[in-house]
């Protein structure tokens, strides 16, 4: 698809300030969520847990897989 084709492109000249900026920005993000929608943090801890766990296996595999 062309517009994740462009993103890509884009993403791949990002230097180290960029990704912390990124971060910074998507941590924010969540932050903001939980303040305007409370019933977000009313989940328990195990589904803040898994999630955590999904996205820390998912970024592994692709960061050490063989086709990284």
């Amino acid at each position: 698809m062309a517009v994740f084709d462009w993103a890509l492109a884009r993403a791949r000249t990002f230097t180290v300030w960029d990704w912390g900026a990124l971060k910074l920005c998507l941590f924010s993000a969540g932050l903001l969520v939980a303040k305007l929608v409370p019933g977000v943090l009313g989940l328990a801890w195990y589904w803040y847990a898994l999630v955590f766990a999904i996205t820390y296996v998912w970024v592994m595999v692709r960061m050490f897989g063989k086709n990284a």
